[in-house]
């Protein structure tokens, strides 16, 4: 059995903020966005900068793996519960 649910998952090193949403629910993408865009804007200039910011909803651990580089495997990373 797998548990899917959703996440915030943030690369400081890169300035970037990730939701992660189970794969089924996909349909949900505006609204994912949208709060995306509000968590982001909670973050403070002195954590990580809005200018320049990179924000992607996802969805599944396949979509998050895909986005990760050789970098990001070494960046600081912090994971959110929402």
């Amino acid at each position: 059995m797998t548990v899917e649910k959703p996440f915030y998952y943030t690369d400081l090193t890169r300035n970037a903020f990730f939701k992660v949403f189970p794969r089924g629910e996909r349909h949900l993408w505006k609204q994912a966005s949208a709060d995306l865009d509000t968590a982001s804007s909670l973050v403070p200039d002195s954590v990580a900068v809005s200018k320049g910011r990179t924000l992607r909803v996802l969805f599944g651990m396949d979509e998050l793996r895909e986005s990760w580089s050789p970098r990001m495997q070494t960046s600081t990373t912090a994971f959110w519960n929402s």
